[in-house]
């Protein structure tokens, strides 16, 4: 019998440190692709039944347990509890999308230097803060940046984690080289 249990396209490639960052898979309970209906006040049913408030463009609300992350106009991806996301089907069209990112959380001290080698966007702390989000690419990859404290959360399409995951380990290895920390 065929076993179709799912599997992680990053298992065998992370976590890895290197220097003083690390990368890591985070792989979500459920991740809920929401499109508002016409003339619905999903911004009033999200603040009832979650606390959370509808996020402005670039931006995310929430927290680790429930996170909704701005995805585009009129796209919303909200991150946790698949409860959660049920919960809002009078308001919006629902999708699953879990098993169509891979996410990858890189921390340290030189995440915005090694994001900053694969992504045009301007991530001086002034422009790209806590919260920010930014639809972008990660060196010619389709990816979603969510800004977190020391760090980010990259997410890209299940179909490219591998070279999207290799791009920034290589980034990794080159900057903190650059700054003179034992590279692995």
């Amino acid at each position: 019998m065929v076993d179709l249990t799912p599997t992680s396209p990053l298992a065998d490639l992370l976590p890895v440190e290197i220097g003083v960052t690390s990368l890591a898979e985070i792989r979500p309970a459920h991740v809920t692709a929401i499109l508002p209906r016409k003339g619905a006040d999903l911004a009033r049913a999200l603040q009832a039944a979650h606390g959370l408030k509808l996020p402005a463009p670039c931006r995310s609300s929430g927290n680790d347990r429930l996170r909704l992350i701005w995805a585009g106009a009129g796209k919303y991806l909200l991150v946790g509890e698949l409860s959660a996301a049920r919960s809002l089907s009078r308001q919006a069209a629902l999708v699953d999308q879990t098993g169509a990112y891979a996410v990858m959380r890189l921390q340290g001290p030189l995440a915005t230097d090694i994001l900053a080698r694969l992504t045009p966007i301007d991530l001086r702390p002034t422009m790209f803060r806590r919260g920010h989000v930014a639809l972008t690419e990660l060196a010619h990859i389709p990816a979603l940046i969510l800004k977190r404290g020391n760090g980010a959360d990259v997410m890209v399409p299940r179909s490219v984690a591998v070279s999207a995951c290799s791009r920034l380990l290589d980034a990794m290895r080159r900057v903190n080289a650059q700054h003179g920390l034992v590279v692995g």
